[in-house]
């Protein structure tokens, strides 16, 4: 999903192997990661009207992971 995304789709092979496995230990980490992450992502880059590199995406996944890992937990009531 990161590939589509992030617009490498025809590009990922011409990426270094050293890039592409920095990529995905940073997505590994981020263990709450969800397609709904990718589509809040893209959704701002849509209201914004910019583009992001690979980098980016990373950057704003892991954002939305902290977000979700910040948010208060309440108990079943």
């Amino acid at each position: 999903m990161f590939v589509a995304e992030a617009g490498l789709t025809e590009k990922i092979d011409a990426i270094d192997t050293q890039t592409k496995e920095n990529w995905e230990q940073r997505l590994l980490f981020m263990s709450c990661l969800t397609p709904g992450d990718f589509a809040t992502v893209k959704r701002q880059c849509l209201v914004l009207d910019t583009t992001l590199s690979p980098e980016g995406w990373l950057e704003q996944l892991e954002i939305e992971c902290q977000i979700k890992n910040a948010a208060p937990r309440y108990p079943d009531e």
